[in-house]
């Protein structure tokens, strides 16, 4: 016997309108041809079929050799007449404590349709679940169809400053009838905000900028204002207005700007045509249109001896990217105050440097046994000119050092090579340091 390999379905149907309603005895007469489906086994999810109309299926089987005799048709059986999904759903009022849901319900949606079924919850599963069933970022409503009507909106109570809401905000709809509802729905995404809006690159009149966008969102406008004044409140003061037109990347330049001028920014988000822009908005980034790199990150010693200091750093990648850079120290007490203007100037094209001759500032002087601490400065500049502010790094209180102790002359012997005798020596380092250079003196004696 053959053990069948494959198996296939075919079906055909006519319109239960057609016939009344009722299984037509003449459905042989009005034959639509559907898809052959082809399966492995039993039991099959026949879809693909039309709403509200019956049908007749028949299964053959077959293997290598071909395909078998179709079995006799079963029953007539009839789908059920479910609307079709609603279209244009879209979010057309939004309010930080109210939206307005709106749709259309059009042709086979509006043949069957009796009611929708509204249905919205956060993105984030972990918020869906701290959120629950029922919250001011979810919930369930049902909207019964009005005769005529073909338009339909319905007012949502959610809260997008929640934290619930701060993942975005998905909402369904599915259309009903007396039969049940359809199982496809529509669906569209509230997105959050975009996040760590950051200037990437300056000149001396515009800012280039890059953000974090919602996977949802598919449209962006960078907004700007000038900055807060000392006590004014945000909620009073000038509103933020487009800096840029609106952007389908997740990166801008803002041109036109004034030099060395600060400026508030944010960005904001949007689905186009489904959603207006998000009320919230990213971050607040505050700068100011520079040619200027930004000052250098994790300036740090990384070696001293006794007359020389030994610097390293990091650019920043944000901002223009630096041409050179220039390192100034000066003299501090015990407290971290300077006592002295910061000076004597070294520039590097290299983020690291030394800076020599430091020996008799390192010594200590007057009456401070601890020593001199030094502090220094590094500046990233352009070819014109160097940022202002710099990095600071503090150089530890340093006492000079002290004298090697305990030196013993361990053995001598022949060196064939050199005709000559070398000695071995060892010896203990001075109190409470280990110094990172060690020199021999050597001499001479009769």
């Amino acid at each position: 016997m053959d053990d069948p390999s494959r198996q296939l379905l075919t079906h055909t149907g006519a319109s239960a309108a057609s016939s009344g309603g009722a299984c037509p005895h003449h459905l042989c007469k009005r034959v639509i041809i559907g898809d052959v489906k082809r399966f492995s086994s039993s039991p099959l999810l026949v879809d693909g079929l039309k709403n509200n109309t019956w049908y007749q299926l028949r299964v053959g089987a077959g293997n290598l050799a071909g395909d078998g005799p179709l079995s006799n048709p079963c029953a007539p059986v009839r789908t059920l007449a479910l609307p079709a999904p609603v279209t244009g759903l879209r979010i057309s009022v939004m309010t930080p404590t109210l939206t307005r849901l709106a749709w259309n319900c059009l042709d086979e949606c509006a043949k069957e349709a009796t009611f929708f079924d509204v249905r919205y919850f956060p993105v984030s599963l972990d918020l869906r679940q701290l959120a629950g069933p029922r919250s001011s970022s979810s919930g369930q409503m049902l909207v019964n169809v009005t005769a005529s009507h073909t338009a339909y909106s319905v007012d949502l109570h959610l809260d997008i400053a929640n934290l619930t809401s701060s993942s975005g905000i998905i909402l369904h709809i599915y259309a009903g009838s007396r039969q049940g509802q359809e199982d496809k729905g529509t669906t569209i995404t509230l997105p959050s905000a975009a996040s760590d809006l950051r200037v990437t690159s300056s000149t001396e009149y515009a800012l280039s900028f890059a953000w974090q966008p919602h996977p949802a969102a598919d449209t962006f406008q960078v907004l700007f204002a000038r900055p807060l004044e000392e006590g004014e409140d945000p909620d009073t003061a000038p509103p933020f207005r487009p800096a840029a037109p609106e952007t389908a990347l997740s990166t801008l330049t803002v041109a036109g700007l004034l030099t060395a001028v600060d400026y508030r920014f944010k960005v904001v988000s949007k689905v186009k045509g489904v959603t207006p822009f998000d009320l919230l908005g990213s971050n607040i980034l505050q700068a100011a249109p520079s040619g200027l790199p930004f000052k250098p990150l994790s300036v740090r010693v990384t070696a001293s001896w006794s007359s020389q200091v030994s610097l390293a750093w990091q650019p920043s990648p944000q901002g223009p990217h630096p041409q050179r850079y220039r390192v100034e120290f000066a003299r501090v007490d015990a407290a971290g105050n300077a006592i002295e203007t910061y000076g004597r100037p070294v520039e590097t094209v290299l983020t690291s440097t030394t800076i020599t001759g430091l020996g008799s500032i390192l010594q200590g002087q007057g009456d401070n046994p601890s020593g001199v601490a030094l502090q220094f400065r590094v500046y990233a500049g352009s070819h014109k000119e160097f940022e202002v502010e710099g990095t600071l790094v503090d150089l530890p209180l340093v006492s000079a050092i002290g004298q090697s102790r305990a030196l013993q002359v361990r053995g001598s012997s022949e060196v064939p090579t050199l005709g000559a005798v070398a000695i071995s020596l060892q010896w203990l380092p001075p109190p409470g340091a280990w110094p990172y250079v060690q020199a021999l003196h050597m001499n001479a004696a009769c």
